[in-house]
């Protein structure tokens, strides 16, 4: 016989249902599916994303069960015989409009198997496409050859340079125009790009351009979007712009000269260790997101400086051995794990082993083709601080980070089964904010590897054995620490790194 309680409909990590809404989708778009992730401890909440949508994200969104002015009455998950409902918000223009979703145990459309989210949520990548038909088959015909990061920089870029263009800083992906007619008139594009003035301010006071660099990014684009659809001479109006941009970087980068955001914020390398030295925190389990801060800006001053993006994806691997890494034969720049050690490839890690040792194991960043399996061992190397070891140590034990965890993960708030890492704009936004307060001055990661680069240049005089060891823990080309990073700038101090 088989039970009643057997034949109870149950809300389950992996189902997927058809979602009704009170209101027609923005631009008529298809109602979406809601996939169950994993349900709370205590069975009080679940977590969920949205699948099959252009209006909304796939980023996961906790849900409880309790009776609400949305949801009518309590749920019980072992028992779904009711229906569920729940309110959503999106953009529209400048406003913020809402949509109430419905479902119940007649809506379940399959049952998959489990989700993981750190799979997923770790690249930070949105799935969801734009409003702009020309922009999405443009980018689509290159996700085989990008990253998860840089298809989502594509669109956040797209995003931005249509913000400026309509003077909109509300608009969203779904309110972007549809055409592309609006893009094809190059001179004034470009025009109101060159004529456009930033919000924030220079040393002097005087509202900002957009950075040339920036620029480039917003008309190459476009440019590729023209080429892709057939506009050639459109193309080429953009293309010999770019042209002209590049000569400008370039003689940036031959000249070794700042740009204007670059001397507003410079601060010299041993000023900042100095300032940095003088910082007093205590890691306090009750000062979690104080406690990021610090340990964020603690690896980009006290390990040669690796990306945000590099930092966003450690986790603490608590291996209890050692591990080892080799040459691939044949390249004398690459390496790789000397043998498989359990470790998933999209995530780096913090590797304690039997004996405390601490080693930073880089697998997945911008130059891993170039460089490989990246696995440094704190105690052995010189140009990294002694108190590294002892603040991560520190730092683990006051988040109370477990086996497998992210080194910067969100605060557990709701009942859910697992940790998410912070989003790569919120840490880069923490160390911005960070270092205002500390050094009164707004710097970036890019600013740290730059004060870096130039400071051990200019001290050390690095052969090309030094400089090319440098190039790999900061995990660029010598020769882009060269043309990028390096820059003519009064030595203020000539003290040793």
């Amino acid at each position: 016989m088989t039970s009643k309680t057997e034949s109870n409909p149950k809300i389950e990590p992996g189902q997927e249902y058809q979602l009704s809404s009170n209101k027609p989708m923005p631009n008529n778009a298809d109602v979406p599916r809601l996939t169950i992730i994993s349900i709370g401890g205590k069975q009080r909440t679940f977590k969920a994303k949205f699948t099959h949508s252009i209006v909304f994200t796939d980023k996961p969104f906790s849900l409880s069960v309790r009776k609400t002015s949305v949801n009518k009455e309590e749920i019980n998950l072992n028992n779904f015989t009711n229906t569920y409902s729940f309110k959503k918000s999106y953009s529209e223009g400048s406003k913020d409009r809402y949509i109430t979703f419905s479902f119940s145990s007649n809506d379940l459309i399959k049952k998959t198997s489990k989700v993981k989210i750190p799979d997923k949520n770790i690249t930070n990548f949105n799935t969801t496409m734009t409003s702009n038909k020309y922009f999405n088959t443009w980018l689509d015909s290159k996700k085989s050859t990008l990253k998860p990061n840089s298809i989502k920089n594509y669109q956040n870029q797209f995003l931005y340079l249509n913000r400026i263009l309509f003077n909109n800083p509300k608009m969203s992906f779904i309110t972007l125009p549809s055409g592309i007619d609006y893009l094809k008139d190059a001179n004034k594009i470009i025009t109101k790009f060159k004529s456009v003035k930033l919000d924030k301010l220079d040393k002097d006071g005087n509202k900002k351009e957009i950075p040339i660099r920036t620029l480039k990014i917003y008309l190459s684009i476009i440019q590729q979007m023209m080429k892709y659809h057939g506009f050639e001479e459109t193309y080429r109006h953009y293309n010999n712009e770019i042209l002209e941009l590049n000569t400008k970087l370039d003689q940036q980068a031959i000249n070794q000269t700042m740009t204007k955001t670059q001397e507003d914020r410079w601060v010299d390398w041993v000023k900042l260790l100095d300032d940095y030295n003088k910082i007093q925190h205590n890691f306090n389990s009750n000062n979690i997101l104080e406690n990021v801060k610090y340990m964020i800006l603690s690896l980009l001053v006290l390990f040669p400086v690796r990306r945000i993006s590099d930092l966003r994806l450690l986790r603490l691997n608590r291996s209890g051995i050692p591990i080892e890494s080799e040459l691939v034969k044949g390249n004398p720049n690459k390496y790789q794990l000397t043998r498989d050690y359990g470790l998933d490839r999209r995530y780096n890690y913090v590797n304690i082993d039997d004996n405390d040792d601490i080693q930073l194991v880089f697998l997945n960043y911008k130059t891993s083709k170039l460089y490989g399996d990246q696995v440094f061992n704190l105690k052995d190397l010189v140009t990294v601080s002694p108190k590294l070891s002892n603040l991560l140590y520190n730092y683990i034990d006051a988040q109370n980070i477990d086996d497998g965890g992210f080194l910067f993960q969100k605060p557990n708030k709701s009942e859910v089964d697992y940790q998410e890492p912070y989003k790569q704009t919120d840490m880069t936004s923490f160390i911005i904010r960070y270092t205002q307060k500390v050094f009164g001055k707004p710097i970036n990661a890019s600013l740290f590897r730059t004060s870096y680069i130039t400071h051990y240049k200019m001290t050390k005089n690095p052969d090309n054995r030094e400089e090319h060891q440098t190039s790999q823990m900061l995990a660029n080309s010598a020769s882009e620490q060269r043309d990028s990073y390096f820059k003519k700038y009064p030595l203020l101090s000539a003290q040793p790194l």
